[in-house]
Order: C-alpha cells, then structure tokens, then sequence
C-alpha cells in the first residue's frame, strides 16, 4: 500500500527531468517533485517528513549546496542526495561540509544509477531512524527505571514533582512543544541532586524547618548537583541545562547566582519555574485563580509570555477545557496492576510512606508495594484510576 511506500522528494527546475524520475520511480516510492529549492521547502514542510531528497545543483534563486544545507537543519534525518552537471571539487567539498550530502549523481543520470542511490539512500535512512528509536526507547527506559528507584528511596522528595507533569504538558505544547519532552523529563530530574544532601537537611528542608546558612546553600544549589549527575547520561545536555536554572528567576533573582537572566534562561526552565510557584501559591491560597492573581499581583520573578499562557489556560477565564474528573476506585494490594496510576499514597500499616500519590505502578513499584503487604503489611484500600481484572 502507498501509505508504506517512503517518501522522495526531487527538486530539479528542469520539469522534463522530474517527469522522468517520478515516472521510473513511484511505483516503489511516494514521490514528490519541486521545480525550485523555495517549492522543495515548502513540501518539506507541508508533506514531510521525506525519507530522501533529491536535489540539482545549478538552480536559479537558491542553489543545491543553500538548498540541501536549509533540508538538513529542518530535516536533519532526512538523506540528501545531490544531482550534478559537471564535476566541481570544490562544489563537492561545499557539499559535505555543509550539507553531509550521502552521495553524488552526475548528469545525465540513468535510471538504474537513480534507483540505485535512492534504494542505497533510504537504507540509511532507515538505519538512522532504527537508531534514534532504539537510543530513545533505550533512554526512556533507563529514566523510567532511575525515577523509579529514587521514588521509592525517597518518595517525599521524588513524589513532589509528579503534581507539575500535567499542567507542564500544557504549558509546554503552547510555548515549545518540540522540547516537551525534555521539560517534563527535567522537572522528574530535577530533584536527583537530594541524594547529595544529609539525611538530616533534606528531612528539615523538606518539613520546612529552619536551616543553618550553610544548609540552606546547599539545597539552593541542589539543581547544580542534579545538573552534574544528568550531564553523565548520553543526550540529556539539553535536560541538564533546563535543570541548572529551574529556580532562576526571571529577572536574574534565586539561584544559581549568575549573569543569567531574561531569555537567557532555557524556556524549560521558565516554564518550570512559573509552573511551581503556581501550585504552591494554589496550595496556599485554596485555588487556581487566586494563585493566579497572586502571580499578577507582586514580582514573582517569572516570564511575562509564560504568565500570560499559564493564566489563558488555567483561569476560570481561561479557554482551556477543564480536565476530566477521574473516577477511583478502591483496591486491595492483590489487585494492584502494571499500569494503573496510584491515586492515594501507599504507606505500611506502621505508617511509613511506601509511594506517593500519581505514581504509575511498574514492575518495580509493584513488587516493593506486594513485598511489605506480605511481611509488614499495608493500609488498604489503595485508590487506582482503572479496575484491570487480575488472573485467578
């Protein structure tokens, strides 16, 4: 089915030629054609994502090389194949640098040498894709796992987050929906740095109680602990950096103390930052519109853009529709599954906190949660969001 077919794009101002290619070639492919690199950049964005491109060199207005380069910083999975009417060194050497071109095609170009590259071609895009998705699906795993574990060490201080993940996601489909993703990750991140902290600081921090000048720079300066541990992890730079500035004000104020101030500050760690202070201003004033108003009301230290959607979306006023009541329902620990999501804190009948509230339930959440029902004992019933029928 064509839905299945990879997706080629020919840019070439000679139509005679994209006649030709299309003709031999969309029987296997699904093929697009422009006569201009300004057309090629506007399928690229209206009918990517294309597995390759395949472009001219000599082209009035924009070039191959301006072309191929504009189709790797939007595109940059995409394959880019170069079709040339003469052999210039220097042409090719330009096309590398610039463009990481995959292969060469020189004028006139037959049809077995076009299927050829194009078959060559979306090989690798298919290996570069397969790689980015294993790299993904194996980081996500890894994280998933690591904030497991830190829950369950210490539930109060790797719980507290679990709150912000759902009025971040709004926040950031509106303002940097490509880094989602990493924004969300970085606020789940973000208080790994309290394993660095004592015992007896993080316990006070934590209940509010008055700390020494010296504990209170060293939880101040707990986003720059977390920071150097996520920098150790492949392709987490990015989710480090929002971490470092998730208590930097705005306008330069909290830590870390720095020139950084403004736009300077990752947008993530903007959002971040607008998105805490709201729920605690909400914990404390009983509702929404008033944490709201009190953000308004006094210099807070948050971006004025990420005020103004935060205030669109969760207002009474706002145009967001509400989120849906979620229905519990109470359970035994026997009946406890992967993938239902806690809606009460789990805690042993002696009282200490196993989990807190918001937790999706994984294999390891599981198995703690089933091992001290088993020997210590757990209070009952635990609240889920869906009843998943158990086996015998």
């Amino acid at each position: 089915m064509s839905v299945d077919k990879h997706k080629i794009l020919f840019v070439d101002d000679e139509p005679n030629i994209l006649s030709a290619f299309k003709r031999q070639l969309r029987s296997n492919y699904q093929v697009e054609i422009a006569s201009s690199g300004k057309a090629g950049l506007e399928l690229l964005t209206e009918r990517g994502p294309f597995s390759v491109v395949v472009s001219d060199m000599q082209m009035s207005e924009m070039n191959g090389v301006e072309f191929l380069n504009s189709v790797r910083e939007q595109a940059p999975e995409t394959v880019r194949v170069m079709l040339t009417g003469k052999v210039d060194e220097g042409v090719a050497v330009q096309a590398v640098n610039e463009s990481n071109i995959f292969r060469f095609l020189y004028k006139p170009c037959s049809i077995d040498d076009l299927e050829l590259a194009t078959r060559d071609a979306v090989a690798q895009y298919q290996l570069i894709t397969a790689e980015r998705e294993l790299l993904q699906k194996t980081l996500s795993g890894s994280v998933k796992l690591l904030t497991d574990i830190l829950s369950l060490i210490d539930p109060m201080s790797f719980g507290s987050n679990l709150e912000l993940r759902q009025p971040l996601r709004a926040v950031s489909a509106e303002l940097d929906p490509k880094n989602s993703w990493a924004i969300e990750l970085a606020v789940m991140l973000s208080e790994i740095g309290a394993i660095t902290l004592p015992n007896s600081v993080a316990e006070r921090a934590r209940t509010g109680q008055t700390l020494t000048e010296e504990e209170q720079s060293l939880v101040n300066n707990m986003p720059l602990a977390s920071e150097s541990l996520i920098t150790n992890i492949p392709r987490l730079k990015s989710v480090a950096q929002i971490v470092r500035y998730v208590n930097k004000g705005y306008d330069g104020s909290g830590t870390p103390v720095d020139e950084v101030k403004g736009t300077q500050i990752p947008l993530g760690s903007r959002i971040i930052y607008a998105v805490k202070l709201m729920k605690k201003l909400e914990r404390e004033a009983g509702s929404l519109d008033n944490a709201i108003a009190a953000l308004r009301s006094h210099e807070c230290g948050c971006d004025p853009n990420v005020l103004d959607v935060i205030e669109r979306l969760f207002s009474s006023q706002g145009k967001a529709d509400e989120s849906p009541d979620i229905q519990s329902h109470s359970i035994t620990t026997r009946q406890l599954c992967v993938g239902q999501k806690l809606l009460s804190d789990v805690k042993t009948k002696d009282g200490v906190l196993l989990i807190t509230a918001g937790h999706e339930v994984s294999e390891l959440v599981l198995g703690r949660i089933s091992n001290y029902a088993e020997t210590i004992g757990v209070i009952e019933p635990i609240l889920v969001d869906v009843l998943i029928p158990t086996k015998g």
